[in-house]
């Protein structure tokens, strides 16, 4: 009974359009928090310039400010873009929350790597890129993965923002279209079940497969600061 209620669901409640629209969604935002995370965190560990400590105090200012507060703001800021009812509206706002919990994380782990590797990298002629991508990013998988878990958690249960900037129901990801299906006055509980069984699994799915990453990752990160 509760298979037909999940295939119901999956074809006849457009679960199927929702899933592949949170997808999209999820995605490009896991690539830009980790990548934006790496470089922001690389240039500031290994560059010196005026007023970082400063700069570095304002990003995480946006630890203490919930997404929930911006979401006006930031509907007018989507509405001058043109970018009201596209992914984008769901993808940017979510990628750049995220860089203040990236930079955190990984500051005190790439702070702490041997100054050493760096300094015989660059005399064996590599530039600040393939130091990056070929040293750094290595020796930071632990907190990347505790990044990637996170982001994509926390991404894939929006709700607030998807509600406000997607108007158009083929745009809606799955939080969003599950809210549809709860009524004012009469709910179809075993629909609104399946949908919610389609929802969470794959959080538990990725947690599970990266559990044991995303604890080496968080563990690190608070032994080295």
């Amino acid at each position: 009974m509760f298979t037909k209620q999940r295939t119901f669901a999956w074809h006849v409640g457009h679960f199927d359009r929702y899933f592949m629209n949170i997808v999209y969604v999820v995605v490009p935002t896991v690539i830009f928090a980790l990548i934006l995370s790496t470089v922001a965190d690389f240039a500031y560990t290994r560059f010196h310039f005026w007023g970082k400590d400063i700069l570095f105090a304002v990003i995480l200012v946006g630890l203490a400010i919930p997404l929930d507060i911006l979401v006006i703001p930031l509907f007018y800021d989507m509405l001058k873009l043109k970018l009201i009812n596209t992914y984008w509206a769901v993808i940017l706002p979510p990628a750049a929350k995220t860089m203040p919990i990236g930079i955190l994380l990984l500051h005190s782990f790439i702070e702490e790597l041997p100054s050493e590797i760096v300094d015989a990298s660059r005399v064996d002629g590599c530039s600040n890129l393939q130091i990056l991508w070929h040293i750094i990013v290595p020796l930071s998988k632990p907190c990347l993965t505790s990044l990637l878990v996170f982001t994509f958690m926390w991404t894939w249960n929006l709700f607030i923002l998807p509600i406000v900037v997607i108007l158009e129901d083929t745009m809606r990801t799955l939080p969003v279209g599950l809210n549809y299906y709860q009524g004012r006055y009469s709910t179809d509980t075993p629909l609104l079940m399946a949908g919610a069984t389609i929802t969470s699994l794959p959080i538990v799915l990725i947690y599970l497969f990266f559990q044991r990453q995303f604890i080496r990752g968080i563990v690190a990160g608070a032994i080295k600061s």
